[in-house]
């Protein structure tokens, strides 16, 4: 889980200047001739800072959705193998672990990535300080405007999208680590096959 949590962190912060251009740009596509001038405008507005709009929401959000992620992925996928007896799960059940995982993860983190998107593209009204709303106090006006069904508007879309990609992102990652195996295998099988050969060869000069 914490490792999990720690890498969507990182990724996430190194590439979020670019999700808040691209949701600018979603949103309202007619303000901005591309995104070189959709991140000039936000720059020249409000500074550097706004190109981190809604960042610490958006790290909240994203310990729950990478940790349980990849936390759930491994408790299915080792709890598969363990009632399979089996070393790898195969390419179905990881593809359900995964699909599995994506879903929880991404309904458990829905709310605040909705936060995190009104945030971003200026939606969301500043606080009586100027400054913008928190987490708690955006969730709770989300509330307070539609409702609890509010804090999942636009989920089922959402999830079309990240529940698949999910699943395919673990699919493919067992696959590759499942052939970097194999080939680190054939290679250290290979070295022990070159020594013994030497070694034949290095008796045969002493005899």
């Amino acid at each position: 889980l914490c490792a999990g949590a720690m890498a969507g962190i990182t990724s996430d912060t190194l590439l979020y200047p670019l999700e808040v251009i691209s949701t600018r740009l979603s949103v309202n596509p007619q303000a901005y001739k591309n995104s070189i001038v959709a991140a000039s405008s936000v720059v020249k507005q409000v500074g550097l800072k706004g190109l981190y709009s809604g960042w610490g929401t958006a790290m909240i959000g994203t310990i729950p959705y990478t940790g349980l992620s990849f936390g759930t992925y491994d408790i299915l996928s080792n709890a598969y193998k363990k009632a399979t007896n089996k070393e790898s799960a195969g390419a179905g059940p990881t593809l359900l672990c995964g699909v599995a995982s994506g879903f929880l993860a991404s309904t458990a983190s829905y709310p605040i990535y909705q936060a995190t998107v009104r945030l971003q593209t200026g939606l969301m009204p500043l606080g009586m300080n100027g400054k913008p709303l928190s987490l708690a106090n955006s969730l709770m006006m989300t509330v307070k405007d539609g409702g609890a069904k509010a804090l999942f508007r636009g989920w089922v879309p959402s999830s079309l999208k990240i529940v698949p990609q999910a699943g395919a992102s673990f699919l493919v990652y067992e696959l590759v680590k499942k052939e970097l195996m194999k080939q680190k295998k054939s290679s250290a099988e290979s070295a022990d096959d070159w020594a013994v050969d030497e070694d034949d060869k290095g008796k045969g000069k002493d005899d």
